[in-house]
């Protein structure tokens, strides 16, 4: 039942993470008139919350561990992305 849970409150956090958080950003960065590249910073940052939330959530639960493995597990893929990007546009600025 917690599995489950826990499976809802990610849920949760990732819908709030994306149609609460990234469209208020965005939204608030255009009226602001902030520079795409300051926008794109700004989204970088706003889309770790839901890495923060977990390893928040199960470091109270005495599981620090497994927190950072999803924040490794986080960095991996995101590595893999950027690299295939890179690959894909053929330029590393």
């Amino acid at each position: 039942m917690e599995f489950v849970m826990l499976l809802g409150l990610g849920a949760v956090v990732i819908l709030i993470t994306r149609f609460l958080l990234i469209e208020g950003l965005q939204y608030t960065s255009a009226a602001w008139r902030l520079p795409q590249k300051v926008r794109g910073q700004i989204l970088g940052y706003a889309t770790s919350v839901p890495e923060l939330v977990g390893t928040v959530g199960t470091a109270s639960k005495g599981l620090l561990g497994a927190g950072l493995w999803n924040i490794a597990a986080s960095n991996m893929i995101n590595l893999g992305l950027f690299t295939v990007a890179l690959l894909y546009y053929r330029r590393s600025e």
